[in-house]
């Protein structure tokens, strides 16, 4: 494991729990799909901390930040409902492409939409990339930038209230902590396993 990347992670994470909570509490708990992430990244983190079965919940943090990334993808599709329906943030690509205007107030409107394409392919890579396990500690590593880049353009837009309803910060902790966690349990572990 890289101590670096399950530290930054764990305190990413921890942090970002406190900063759920409050949220919550003030009435903004995260969507189900964040909310899942979330606490998978959390006991994939005490996994990883206490040394306990952290490959497995890494697999599993994994795939629920790929169900993140993808419903994003989704949602700006109108595959998750209209805009306007319970549950559904965008519902379609202009309401994304405005989205994605209000989290770039200083860039130029012609190049939003462009911005806009980026950051689908991005996630749709991502999704991809983290379900197939290949280099997961770079996939971990990208999907913390990613979440990172959100969270400071959110959190200087539209405010924390969007981010804890995401869950933002624990997600990216989370990312950051699959980036230490190995894809599998080394072959000296295994055989030591099996040997009992």
């Amino acid at each position: 494991m890289n101590e670096r990347e399950l530290r930054a992670g764990a305190v990413v994470v921890f942090g970002g729990v406190v900063f759920e909570v409050a949220y919550a509490i003030a009435g903004t708990p995260p969507g189900p799909i964040p909310l899942l992430a979330g606490l998978s990244a959390v006991a994939t983190t005490t996994a990883a901390v206490l040394r306990k079965r952290a490959v497995v919940l890494g697999w599993i943090t994994a795939v629920l930040l790929a169900a993140d990334f993808g419903g994003a993808v989704a949602d700006r599709f109108g595959v998750l409902g209209a805009p306007g329906t319970s549950g559904v943030t965008w519902g379609d690509w202009q309401t994304f492409t405005t989205y994605t205007g209000t989290l770039v107030p200083w860039l130029a409107q012609p190049f939003v939409a462009p911005l806009a394409v980026v950051a689908t392919i991005t996630e749709t890579v991502l999704c991809a990339w983290l379900v197939s396990g290949v280099a997961r500690r770079w996939a971990g590593r990208a999907s913390a930038a990613v979440l990172a880049v959100f969270c400071v353009a959110m959190l200087t837009t539209v405010g924390g209230a969007a981010v804890a309803k995401n869950a933002v910060p624990v997600l990216a902790g989370g990312a950051l902590v699959l980036a230490s966690i190995p894809a599998r349990i080394p072959a000296k572990r295994r055989h030591a396993t099996g040997a009992r």
